[in-house]
């Protein structure tokens, strides 16, 4: 929820930016501290709103290959155009791996199952609770969030082990 262009988040989710600008070089430069530029990110959506060319200006000047996992903002633009226009590297819905899942938006109901949910789209409203882990920047000091910090999450509150 990385919200690039867009000016009333800063707002709604109390950024505490001075503006958009501000908020974008911030974020900008936070990914490329933990990011190199062969590392995979699975960016589970929202990732900005604005024109094409204003997104592939933000999108190269971020470190690593971007999965983006369309959220509800993503689609004003179709995959083709997020791949060719903005040039993030691939689109999906969902990504599933053997013990969890990455998608936008958490579940509605409780999770039963072993999976954990990793995912946005609540901004600020938790960081973890039950088998969700909200990697949005809101809550992750505007930074990605490494695969080894799910992975304590995941540990220290289930007994199975993650492959990588």
């Amino acid at each position: 929820d990385s919200h690039f262009l867009h000016t009333a988040i800063n707002d709604y989710c109390s950024r505490g930016f001075g503006s958009v600008e501000e908020m974008d070089e911030m974020i900008i430069a936070r990914w490329n501290q933990v990011v190199e530029p062969d590392d995979m990110v699975f960016h589970v959506g929202d990732f900005g709103l604005g024109r094409a060319s204003e997104l592939s200006r933000i999108r190269l000047q971020l470190n690593g290959k971007i999965i983006l996992v369309m959220g509800n903002h993503d689609y004003q633009f179709s995959v083709t155009q997020w791949l060719e226009r903005v040039r993030i590297d691939s689109c999906v819905k969902s990504i599933q791996f053997p013990n969890f899942i990455c998608q936008h938006e958490p579940p509605i109901e409780s999770i039963e199952s072993k999976e954990w949910v990793i995912h946005g789209h609540v901004h600020n409203k938790w960081k973890y609770k039950r088998r969700m882990i909200n990697v949005g920047v809101d809550v992750n000091d505007f930074m990605p969030v490494a695969y080894e910090e799910i992975r304590k999450i995941v540990l220290k509150n289930r007994p199975f082990t993650l492959s990588k």
